[in-house]
């Protein structure tokens, strides 16, 4: 007999198949969570026409957490993920308790001690915004810039499920 979750993931899994933007997104996602110093992850895509930042999927985080981000509005310049949008530079937050321009409190109150939001750049210009959260201060500059660079193929990968979108006429 399949169970309840078995059933879920099933469809979930065939939903994918059918839209190559939230399969890639999932994949990116579960790659991230691969590594150990990764506790969480989300991905916010831009929204061209209202210049807002929508909060797309997530990986590692509590329900609590999720919550707080869907109902937090990001619009382009304002706080670090909108700032990262705007400008299409990364940032790195050491303390993340101790950042105010960060506004959602839960994941400060969970534990995370630093974040790290990187643009999602496609074809020049900013398509989204991927955020990772640690529970150690101490990253290095090295790896910070690995995650660039995965940032970066991430928008690549994104241009090309948007083609593929529009080719199939959605």
């Amino acid at each position: 007999m399949i169970g309840k979750e078995a059933m879920r993931n099933a469809r979930h899994t065939r939903l994918m198949m059918d839209d190559p933007l939230e399969m890639i997104l999932d994949s990116a996602l579960g790659a991230t969570l691969q590594d150990p110093r990764v506790e969480g992850a989300e991905i916010y895509l831009l929204d061209g026409e209202t210049g807002e930042l929508t909060y797309s999927c997530h990986r590692g985080l509590s329900e609590a957490c999720v919550k707080e981000a869907e109902a937090t509005p990001v619009r382009l310049g304002e706080g670090i993920i909108g700032f990262v949008a705007s400008t299409g530079q990364p940032v790195f937050v050491a303390d993340l308790p101790q950042e105010a321009g960060f506004p959602r409190e839960i994941p400060k109150k969970e534990g995370y001690c630093s974040f790290y939001s990187l643009p999602i750049k496609s074809a020049g210009r900013v398509c989204g915004v991927w955020n990772l959260f640690f529970r150690t201060q101490q990253l290095s500059s090295r790896y910070l810039n690995w995650l660039a660079i995965s940032a970066e193929f991430m928008g690549e990968v994104l241009e090309y499920a948007e083609t593929v979108e529009e080719s199939n006429g959605r």
